[in-house]
């Protein structure tokens, strides 16, 4: 972790105040001041959602046949083409972290039993319930979190600026 590793950043107060006209009429608006700003980075954490488990089991019939899923490591993310569509990247996202797959007492590997192509056929006749298990659990993912208490200099209206995953810090 470096010490010190900030990351630029604005806000805008957007907090409802009464604003006067030269005509001394009032109105609501919103409070409309940018404050720069730098995002202390060595304060995010890794925040784990309650519940949540390293590797989770997507059956497709229970209890015989399934899908063993796992968060991707490092080296499983490098193997990910980046050069497709979203589609193309999701499948591969998805074939990453496949640790097995099963049906009865026959356990598939990836890159040892199937290949991301014929994974990729494979998905396209699942059930709909078993990709929507299967999007949970990359939803309930651990995620990069940092809140920031905010006051702006003109409103002074206090709020708490919440970033959470990677393009929060680095979009």
């Amino acid at each position: 972790k470096s010490r010190g590793a900030v990351a630029p950043a604005s806000y805008t107060c957007n907090h409802v105040v009464t604003k006067t006209a030269e005509n001394s009429t009032t109105s609501q608006a919103p409070c409309g001041t940018t404050v720069q700003m730098n995002i202390p980075l060595d304060k995010a954490y890794i925040h784990v959602p309650e519940g949540y488990k390293e590797s989770s089991v997507v059956f497709i019939n229970e209890p015989t046949s399934g899908i063993k899923l796992r968060q991707p490591n490092m080296e499983h993310y490098k193997k990910i083409k980046l050069s497709g569509g979203v589609q193309d990247i999701t499948d591969e996202f998805v074939y990453a972290s496949i640790e097995c797959m099963f049906d009865g007492d026959r356990i598939m590997v990836p890159d040892k039993d199937f290949t991301p192509e014929s994974f990729k056929e494979y998905m396209d006749t699942l059930p709909g319930e078993v990709m929507d298990k299967i999007n949970a659990f990359f939803d309930d993912a651990p995620s990069l979190r940092l809140e920031l208490p905010i006051q702006c200099p003109s409103c002074g209206h206090k709020e708490t600026m919440k970033l959470e995953g990677l393009d929060d810090f680095f979009a």
